[in-house]
């Protein structure tokens, strides 16, 4: 695949020592030798308890139980952020085109578990600042859709959420539905522990700067 599709060439120094194990474009794993794949075997099991690792270290910094991942199309060759992105977020956007807030945990910084109810509340005007669209998507514990009786996997300005007369904005995060005259603000969430993210598509520059941040998640019950 590498000769099909040339790595950049920034990525040359890295690859001049990926070399020296034998791994190259049109290379062969048939010409490595024993103790050359058992060597690469072993980093192959630890390589997922090391992108974990990165992972919670750059979870660990959010704000209101917001993390706010910046610069995640632009990692040049920062191969350890490369490999995170890949492994859980299969590539992602510039900045400018993209941003996508995360949240594990609400207001108070407990995990967010499906036996608790939740809002999500913006004042008027305060809704994420996009000239795209923005939504919110449930995640469960396998960072998969989570399965919910109304096959609703995300929620968001595109979706007919209905206002508060003062203009503001509920969304119910919760297991259960609200009851019919709020489904149309719910996005279900699975029974045990979950996550939720926020995306931006074509944020402005109150959500590039840092200047609007998302509201926390305030647990109801």
């Amino acid at each position: 695949m590498m000769l099909d599709n040339p790595p950049d060439p920034a990525d040359a120094p890295f690859l001049g020592r990926l070399a020296k194990l034998g791994i190259a474009p049109g290379a062969s794993m048939d010409d490595l030798s024993s103790e050359e794949l058992a060597t690469l075997n072993a980093g192959a099991q630890r390589g997922p308890e090391a992108l974990r690792t990165l992972l919670a270290q750059a979870e660990s910094a959010n704000s209101g139980g917001w993390t706010v991942h910046r610069g995640l199309g632009d990692d040049e060759t920062d191969y350890a952020k490369r490999a995170v992105i890949t492994r859980f977020g299969y590539g992602a956007n510039l900045d400018a085109d993209a941003l996508y807030p995360h949240a594990t945990t609400d207001s108070e910084g407990r995990p967010l578990d499906g036996a608790h109810t939740y809002v999500l509340h913006f004042d008027a005007g305060k809704t994420p600042p996009v000239d795209g669209f923005w939504s919110l998507t449930m995640m469960n514990e396998r960072q998969l859709f989570a399965d919910n009786p109304l096959n609703r996997y995300a929620i968001g300005d595109r979706s007919g959420m209905r206002t508060n007369a003062d203009g503001s904005l509920d969304i119910y995060v919760q297991h259960d539905s609200p009851g019919p005259d709020r489904e149309s603000n719910w996005l279900p969430a699975p029974a045990d522990s979950f996550n939720v993210f926020l995306r931006l598509y074509w944020p402005q520059q109150p959500a590039l700067t840092g200047d609007w941040t998302p509201p926390a998640l305030q647990r109801t019950s």
